[in-house]
């Protein structure tokens, strides 16, 4: 999925989803990177931190689906996380999961902005505004934009290099997953 930072939301506010097999799972694993399962408040104390000035994300794309006995494709789906930290301690975070299965798409897609923090190396996220939507082609019931939950949350973080020799910012989440955001 590559388009500006600023098209994101709406081009994935009119995309759409897939099969209720896959969808709760998904949903979950989304809330779940996106913080959404516990966290703990931004402590008094800590201060940004010049180093995260800057826009971090990091994507991926799936496959196109080929039926050969029919000719159908199916589009790829993929992902994106994408941190942008200011001088002044704000931040904002979004995340974006498309998939496609057969005709149907979904596609889901949380927003928070708020504060961060720095103390060591942990970072301190405390969101003030959340929006968690989603689209699906196939199951209307699914298509809804509700305010989220994101409560503060704490991550562990340290700078690496990249795969292409540039800096990279390393978050390890509550959950102990590791994800690695190039700096753009």
């Amino acid at each position: 999925m590559t388009f500006t930072a600023k098209h994101r939301l709406m081009n994935l506010k009119s995309a759409a989803a897939y099969a209720a097999l896959i969808k709760v799972p998904l949903l979950a694993a989304l809330l779940s990177a996106a913080g959404c399962g516990g966290g703990t408040s931004v402590p008094n104390g800590g201060s940004p931190d010049p180093r995260f000035v800057g826009v971090w994300d990091t994507s991926a794309s799936g496959t196109e689906y080929y039926n050969p006995n029919s000719g159908w494709r199916s589009p790829a789906g993929g992902s994106e996380r994408h941190f942008e930290f200011t001088s002044n301690g704000s931040y904002k975070h979004f995340s974006g999961l498309q998939t496609n299965v057969y005709s149907c798409s979904t596609t889901i897609f949380g927003y928070e902005e708020g504060t961060y923090a720095v103390e060591g190396n942990m970072l301190h996220l405390h969101p003030d505004q959340k929006t968690l939507s989603s689209t699906d082609t196939c199951n209307p019931e699914w298509n809804y934009e509700k305010p989220g939950t994101t409560p503060p949350t704490d991550y562990h973080f340290s700078f690496v290099a990249d795969d292409g020799g540039g800096s990279a910012l390393q978050l390890t989440w509550p959950d102990g997953t590791v994800e690695t955001l190039p700096k753009r």
